[in-house]
């Protein structure tokens, strides 16, 4: 037993001696325990509930295509009532009335209500009543419907898409009024389960009911909504067969959606089912890749476990017999050596000495030798040296002229801006590609692999090295943060598919940089040449992490795609494969290598350890270059929030465009940390690792010095009580003497 366990158990056996000793001081002056008669009044009080009436004068009027108001009597017991749709709850309200909406237009619906108490004790259920929703010519306010997979919204009067899977089952999100601005187009794409499957796989309880899975979008132009002002409805319908061939409970059919940053499926809350009408509904405020699923019933998973145990013992098999044929080789008889013949030395050395060795031959050619020394740059680099002076009088000055030189680049790193400045806009944030103009669209460079961030307002830097002759891109990246790809491919093209490829867990040190005149920078970036180059091996699987499409909405040429940088720090390589119209030209790929930086943390240090610090408050201030005052910076336009607050690993980052911040930290019980301002010249991560230092009594008194002092406490006030106990038995023995 340790000395401080040790110190524990004498502590409280003296504090509980104490307790024992002062009770009667403490004692209550009168009865502080119920009588029996009392208890029983206290264990009858459930008994005595009284019944009470159910509901009257349940009202049902359907007011539009989608939605059904309900009005009822108040009962007077009543604290709330439950709301009944086909015999199925829907809803707790505590008023006398209820909106019904996300309806199916041309339905009927039955309704029926009841009481609840304050005890918690529910009347019996009102009587039924039905309503019909309106039809789309009928009155009141007809909502636009599409039933094409796609249909535009109204800010003023909402709308409804709906869509028809293959199995003739029906889809449908249901738009209120004024849940966007302006105009939206909303589209509705059915997806292939098995595809889905395999990059999003489900738990082994769970199963998507038949082929009821779509990705719901929603544009502004060819903006991206990102949510909505008020909730809007999404319903599936389903049949009785897709729930057995899933071999699921229906009772615990829900939608799901999937959460990228989690990577798992998730359940949309209130989701609301009708097995009557084989429909599910939920509220939502944002799209996503939504599906139908269920849970099997633990007996269907009983049942598995033999097809599952037989799997496993053939794999078990197969692997068995390919280690014994590995064993049977390792363990098979080598044949003996055979030593060679001995060639006489005679027939190896020639006694007559060679032409070369005389002179009268040369063994390297002198003119083909001073032919490659003198050799122009290789061609990628040659001809951006050809075309832009200014780059040609760098390579003068510092002497890289001929393919011989090119060893003096090797290591060196050229900093590029990002998308915006490439394309001549000089702003202190980037702009999105759908907001540049067909102009400035023209002048950006082909087969360069862009990266954004933040709402597309934050550009990466792109760093540009020399390795083994050929140019390499890399960017630097804060793990899990999102990315937007941009590239505009140099010739008409198929597809261009990409992967994001694991390199090296440690990340490769920064060579020396070399900076560029602004009209430098202007020429390397608009140079014919590019970086892409002829994919010669496919990508090997095992090292892929991320699979996907870049995509073209507007057809101005310039294809994107969003992804997620990875959440282990390390260096990866993102690869676009980029397939061609024309057969003859092949695919050629371009690879961009991500640099992915950890995030930072805020921690204590206790006793030569890093304590993680939960629930510090972290504010970025940003220097207004107009008032040159800092403030703290709008992380909303960016798509972040600031200030930030820790979870139990301390870790937080914010992506910032270029400009003059500080940091400032707040946490309970801690100093408050304030940085010293710095500059972000390029768009980039911040996440320095913060160290908070705790107030200065708190430095002082520690838990074993609290016990200790507590622990005296008691030890005197145990010693005045024996004192006083001894004085009293010395006065009544002088009394009595």
């Amino acid at each position: 037993m340790s000395q401080k366990e040790k110190f524990l158990i004498v502590f409280f056996l003296l504090g509980g001696i104490v307790a024992i000793f002062f009770s009667p001081l403490f004692a209550c002056p009168v009865r502080c325990t119920l009588s029996n008669r009392a208890l029983a009044d206290v264990v009858d009080t459930s008994a005595e509930v009284v019944s009470f009436p159910a509901p009257a004068n349940l009202l049902a009027t359907a007011v539009s295509t989608t939605e059904i108001n309900l009005s009822w009597s108040a009962v007077s017991e009543a604290v709330s009532y439950k709301v009944y749709r086909a015999g199925v709850l829907i809803t707790f309200p505590t008023t006398t009335s209820y909106s019904d909406t996300g309806l199916t237009p041309e339905t009927t619906y039955s309704y029926t209500v009841s009481a609840v108490n304050s005890l918690g004790g529910e009347s019996s259920q009102s009587s039924p009543v039905s309503a019909t929703t309106l039809s789309g010519g009928g009155g009141g306010i007809s909502l636009p419907v599409s039933v094409t997979c796609q249909g535009n919204i109204l800010e003023s009067l909402g709308g409804e898409v709906r869509c028809q899977f293959g199995s003739g089952q029906i889809t449908k999100v249901i738009f209120p009024s004024f849940s966007v601005r302006g105009t939206a187009v909303v589209k509705i794409e059915p997806q292939n389960k098995i595809e889905i499957i395999k990059t999003k796989p489900l738990p082994r309880n769970l199963e998507i009911i038949g082929d009821l899975i779509g990705e719901f979008k929603a544009f502004s132009g060819i903006e991206k909504i990102e949510s909505f002002d008020k909730e809007v409805w999404i319903a599936f319908t389903y049949n009785d067969e897709q729930v057995r061939e899933a071999k699921v409970d229906e009772k615990t059919l829900s939608i799901y959606f999937w959460d990228d940053s989690k990577r798992i499926w998730q359940p949309v809350p209130k989701s609301y089912l009708d097995p009557i009408s084989n429909t599910i509904t939920v509220p939502t405020l944002r799209f996503s890749l939504f599906a139908v699923i269920g849970e099997k019933p633990i007996i269907e998973r009983i049942k598995e476990i033999p097809e599952k145990i037989k799997e496993g013992i053939k794999e078990i098999s197969e692997k068995t017999s390919e280690l014994a044929k590995k064993v049977a080789e390792l363990i098979k008889p080598k044949p003996p050596k055979v030593k060679p013949p001995e060639i006489p030395i005679e027939e190896i050395v020639p006694k007559e000495v060679p032409l070369a060795l005389k002179g009268k031959w040369q063994l390297l050619p002198t003119k083909p030798i001073q032919e490659f020394v003198l050799a122009p740059l290789p061609r990628e680099i040659g001809a951006l040296v050809k075309k832009f002076p200014e780059l040609e009088k760098v390579f003068r000055e510092v002497g890289i002229t001929t393919i011989t030189d090119i060893s003096k680049l090797e290591g060196v790193k050229l900093t590029l801006p990002g998308l915006t400045e490439r394309v001549g806009l000089i702003l202190p944030i980037g702009i999105p590609i759908a907001k540049l103009s067909p102009e400035t669209k023209e002048k950006m460079p082909t087969n360069i692999i862009f990266c954004k961030t933040g709402g597309e307002k934050i550009d990466f830097n792109i760093t540009l090295t020399i390795e083994k002759g050929k140019p390499i891109q890399r960017i630097n990246t804060i793990s899990g943060s999102p990315l937007l790809c941009a590239l505009k491919p140099d010739l008409p093209v198929e597809r261009i598919k990409g992967y994001v490829v694991f390199k090296s867990k440690k990340t490769s040190s920064l060579p020396p940089k070399i900076s560029l005149t602004a009209s430098l920078i202007d020429s390397l970036f608009f140079a014919k040449p590019t970086f892409a180059s002829p994919q010669k091996e496919p990508i090997e699987e095992k090292l892929v992490l991320i699979e996907f499409e870049f995509s073209d909405p507007d057809g101005d040429g310039i294809y994107t795609a969003e992804i997620r940088a990875p959440k282990v720090e390390g260096e990866y390589e993102i690869i676009s494969v980029m397939d061609y119209e024309d057969p003859s030209l092949g695919k050629k790929e371009i690879r961009l290598i991500t640099v992915v930086d950890p995030e930072g943390y805020v921690f204590e240090k206790y006793r030569g350890r890093e304590m993680r610090i939960a629930g510090a408050k972290i504010s970025l201030y940003w220097q207004n270059p107009e008032t040159k005052n800092y403030q703290l910076w709008s992380a909303k336009e960016f798509l972040q929030e600031n200030p930030q607050i820790t979870d139990s690993t301390g870790k937080y980052a914010f992506l910032v465009p270029p400009g003059s911040y500080y940091l400032k930290v707040e946490a309970k019980n801690y100093l408050t940390f304030q940085g010293e301002p710095f500059e972000i010249k390029e768009g980039s991560g911040i996440h320095f690792n913060i160290e908070l230092k705790p107030k200065w009594w708190l430095r002082i008194v520690d838990w074993r010095i609290v016990t200790l002092i507590f622990g005296i406490v008691i030890l005197l006030l145990f010693y005045k009580i024996y004192r006083d106990k001894i004085r009293k038995k010395l006065l009544l023995r002088e009394k009595y003497e």
